[in-house]
């Protein structure tokens, strides 16, 4: 409890304290902080993007029969990335340990 109250009451000093601490530590992290913040604003906006499509698709489409109009919505809405990927395509994996081995004979 006193912790919460000495960073509210200290205007900011904590928050350049935790920098000054642990900025070192972090430095050979950065370009990935860096590209794990622009995923993070990039991410809504690919987000609405398939929401407009899918409103195009509503109102330009189906509502007016208008089928002319969907092999080009439809390659959009193809091509556009997808914000939440299926499976990582990075290298890392969480650590699972592995099964302990039993050391004895199981009994009969």
């Amino acid at each position: 409890m006193a912790l919460a109250v000495s960073v509210l009451s200290s205007e900011g000093h904590a928050v350049r304290e935790i920098f000054r601490r642990f900025g070192p530590d972090a430095r050979p992290f950065r370009r990935r902080m860096a590209v794990v913040l622009l995923l993070v604003v990039v991410t809504p906006f690919l987000d609405a993007a398939v929401v407009w499509l899918f409103k195009l698709l509503i109102d330009d489409v189906l509502a007016p029969r208008n089928f002319a109009a969907f092999p080009a919505l439809a390659a959009y809405y193809v091509g556009a990335p997808r914000s939440r990927p299926r499976r990582t395509r990075c290298g890392w994996r969480p650590r699972v340990p592995a099964r302990p081995r039993s050391t004895g004979s199981a009994a009969s």
